[in-house]
């Protein structure tokens, strides 16, 4: 996984970054056409999965710091 994210922050990185110098109205506008997909919920529908996303994020931020940090061990997921 991580490997393929890597792959493709390395491939689509440069290839927005031309575009934008190119035309950074073509870049916006494809950022609002996919913005438009997610504001098109119910209010209460994007309310819950903008709740779960900064719960998960936070989840992960606090996992990795527990790795980085010595509190998290391999063997420890197994006891």
């Amino acid at each position: 996984m991580f490997a393929l994210t890597g792959f493709m922050g390395f491939t689509l990185g440069p290839m927005v970054g031309a575009y934008w110098t190119a035309a950074p109205a073509v870049v916006m506008q494809a950022l609002a056409g996919l913005g438009a997909v997610f504001f098109q919920m119910p209010a209460l529908s994007l309310a819950v999965s903008a709740m779960f996303v900064l719960l998960m994020s936070g989840l992960i931020l606090f996992e990795t710091s527990r790795i980085v940090n010595g509190g998290e061990t391999y063997h420890s997921f197994f006891r």
